[in-house]
């Protein structure tokens, strides 16, 4: 039985030593005392070399009945051998008890580590399980990023494409803006040139008007010199007031006769007998005559050519001139004054009209063949 009980301790060192237990958690053997049977256990218990969970009670004391009547002790050779036997048995007792102990205490430690490793092998679980949530967690979370990744690298590549179309766009607005500037430049030197060229054609048209109103007043004096009559086929009675600077108001007794020049290449000699009637123009028709085309330069529009009807109904309404006036006799009044101006010019070289008759003809020189 001793054997069996040592052997249980034995093994139970070895399997706490396996199990890596502490050394200091280990409890040592319980060595063999040479005590009395009775008090063999006090003084283990006495010792501190069991566990603490094993309280040492303490011993009582034995009751002695004082009615109980005790026969004497004597010694026998029986009794000397039953004591012999209680003493030898006391080691064996002793040692049984002590690796009884041993073994039990063994058997507590690794429970208590197996307890102590089931519970480490449930926390690891536990911990293993939150572990592999978490980890799936961070997959699903990696996996929302990776989405979030590819569908900024898409909006990356369109803000690239819209950004080279941007860059297009600029390139072209630049070229645009390049060819507006060139055009502009051409357009300033254009408008620079015709700046020049007006200022040209107000120097002119100054010109003008210094011979028209030259033109005009020779026309308004009644006194005039005789070629110019002779010119203008004008015949002036000397009644009119030298001295007066306002334009004459000519009654029918003393309006001037004028012959018109009614050489046309088409109309009927029946409208020519009409026209060659003794129609009188005063020296107020002549003025009004010249101040229309003055006037119509001066606006900068576009005068129609002589033979056009339009333009001498519109300067028969515009300058009120008589109703009996046709548009022969207005035509034919303009051309003598063309040829006015032109005999003026070969007489006189510094007064030249060809820029005016050129600017109220539209630049076309007109003779006495052309007519």
């Amino acid at each position: 039985m001793t054997d069996v009980k040592r052997s249980e301790a034995a093994f139970g060192l070895v399997k706490l030593q396996s199990m890596k237990v502490p050394a200091d958690e280990v409890p040592e053997i319980v060595p063999k005392k040479k005590s009395r049977v009775l008090g063999s256990f006090v003084d283990v218990v006495s010792s501190g070399q069991i566990p603490h969970t094993v309280e040492a009670r303490p011993r009582k004391k034995p009751i002695v009945n004082p009615h109980l009547q005790l026969e004497p002790f004597t010694e026998t050779e029986s009794d000397d051998d039953s004591i012999m036997s209680l003493l030898s048995s006391k080691d064996e007792m002793e040692s049984d008890f002590g690796s009884q102990i041993t073994a039990s205490t063994y058997r507590l430690v690794i429970a208590q580590h197996e307890i102590k490793e089931r519970m480490n092998k449930i926390k690891y679980h536990e911990e293993l399980r939150s572990l592999k949530q978490r980890n799936k967690d961070l997959e699903e979370r990696i996996e929302k990023l990776e989405e979030s990744r590819r569908r900024l690298e898409q909006n990356c590549k369109d803000l690239e494409d819209i950004n080279k179309k941007q860059e297009k766009n600029l390139n072209q607005v630049t070229e645009s803006k390049e060819a507006i500037r060139k055009d502009l430049d051409d357009k300033n030197c254009l408008v620079i040139a015709l700046e020049n060229k007006l200022k040209r054609y107000e120097i002119l048209i100054q010109s003008y008007e210094l011979r028209v109103k030259s033109a005009i007043h020779s026309l308004s004096q009644p006194f005039l010199e005789t070629h110019v009559f002779d010119m203008l086929d004008v015949k002036v009675k000397p009644e009119i007031d030298v001295n007066s600077t306002s334009v004459p108001q000519d009654s029918e007794k003393n309006k001037p006769t004028i012959s018109e020049d009614m050489e046309t290449s088409s109309g009927s000699s029946k409208h020519k007998i009409s026209d060659r009637q003794n129609r009188r123009w005063t020296n107020s028709e002549n003025v009004t005559i010249l101040e229309y085309i003055l006037k119509t330069i001066r606006s900068g529009s576009k005068i129609e050519k002589p033979n056009a009807p339009k333009y001498y109904t519109k300067m028969i309404s515009e300058c009120k001139l008589s109703p009996e006036i046709t548009h022969n006799l207005l035509r034919n009044k303009v051309q003598n004054f063309r040829r006015a101006f032109e005999k003026a010019r070969k007489e006189n070289t510094e007064c030249s009209y060809q820029n005016y008759l050129e600017e109220i003809w539209g630049n076309r020189s007109y003779d006495s063949s052309s007519e």
